[in-house]
């Protein structure tokens, strides 16, 4: 069974995600996936998304943008490159990956059918995946929620720091059930 998280903004989903990583790693397992994350300009109006592979170091380049926010305009997503990296991300490390983290699955994503089908044909496969979705605007991430090999958990500030270790055996009797 995969684990999604959901809950309101700020509340840890990452956090809890980094934890699991750093723990499953420190055992020598390998991860794969991505993540996304803002730049140090996340509370002002003119900020960027990026999107990064999960096996790799944060970085701020602007290849690297799938979302840019300003004051004027609608956010411009760049959906050929959620296309291009998510897929990669996903398609390559799977292939020596333990654990699969796809953080996060939002609207944002909703025009980007090739990094739509790459996730949901993951979701199949016996490779154990963390995530979080965003659920209620957009319907491509209602899939993932209704899919009959996803678990979700909402972590609120109540219960996250319990999820931790949870989480991280539960990954981990996973990964040793399908070991690569």
């Amino acid at each position: 069974m995969h684990i999604f998280l959901t809950g309101e903004i700020k509340t840890g989903k990452t956090t809890l995600i980094n934890y699991v990583c750093n723990e499953v790693i420190s055992k020598g397992y390998k991860v794969g996936g991505f993540y996304s994350y803002f730049d140090d300009h996340r509370e002002e109006e003119n900020r960027c998304l990026y999107l990064n592979g999960a096996h790799l170091f944060q970085n701020y380049d602007e290849k690297q943008v799938v979302v840019r926010f300003t004051s004027a305009l609608q956010p411009q997503v760049y959906t050929q490159r959620f296309n291009d990296f998510g897929k990669l991300y996903i398609r390559e490390r799977k292939k020596i990956a333990h654990l699969l983290i796809m953080d996060e699955c939002s609207f944002f994503e909703r025009q980007a059918f090739d990094f739509q089908h790459e996730i949901l044909t993951a979701l199949n496969e016996p490779i154990p995946i963390l995530g979080v979705v965003r659920l209620g605007k957009a319907s491509w991430t209602e899939q993932i929620a209704n899919h009959n090999k996803v678990r979700l958990i909402e972590v609120t500030k109540e219960n996250r720091n319990a999820l931790r270790l949870e989480l991280v055996d539960y990954f981990t009797a996973q990964i040793q059930r399908f070991p690569k």
